[in-house]
């Protein structure tokens, strides 16, 4: 009898944990003209959509978070006079599955210079049940988001350091 129950419990766990809805993917494209040597970042532009509502508020935390990390980030490397520009683009949209709320989030990054030539792009996918209208989940997708795009700036500047 124990084994009949466990064998169900165990089968409720397996069948329960398959339909986790939350996943997070992206998804990064750095082989456009090569970029210059050493540049620095500037956020340009920020734009975010919840529920088809274009959040102004919400785009300019954004916007600081993003220029303030930026900032601090690029302190270790040597100013130039290249300047490339950040465009983040941000939707989320919330479904219900089952009886629970989930959100789908689209996180879109594009490095340009001022004359529009596309250097990166990098994209975040996620799916579940945290929302981009929280601040630490801003500060948290987009500092993660803004260290895969400055690796490729890390990666110049210690080969010539050595």
């Amino acid at each position: 009898m124990k084994k009949i129950i466990m064998l169900f419990l165990l089968a409720g766990l397996i069948f329960t944990l398959s339909s986790c809805v939350t996943k997070r993917q992206h998804s990064s494209w750095q082989d456009y003209p090569p970029a210059p040597f050493f540049y620095n970042l500037k956020t340009e532009k920020v734009t975010v959509i919840v529920d088809h509502v274009r959040e102004e508020n919400i785009s300019q935390q954004v916007f600081t978070i993003a220029g303030t990390y930026l900032e601090a980030q690029q302190q270790k490397y040597p100013k130039s006079g290249d300047t490339l520009l950040l465009e983040i683009s941000i939707e989320q949209r919330s479904f219900m599955q089952n009886v629970e709320m989930y959100n789908s989030i689209f996180i879109s990054c594009i490095v340009r210079d001022k004359e529009g030539n596309i250097y990166a792009r990098e994209n975040e996918y996620i799916t579940g049940k945290q929302t981009f209208v929280a601040a630490a989940e801003q500060n948290t997708i987009i500092t993660r988001i803004l260290n895969r795009i400055l690796g490729d700036q890390q990666k110049r500047y210690t080969a010539r350091k050595k």
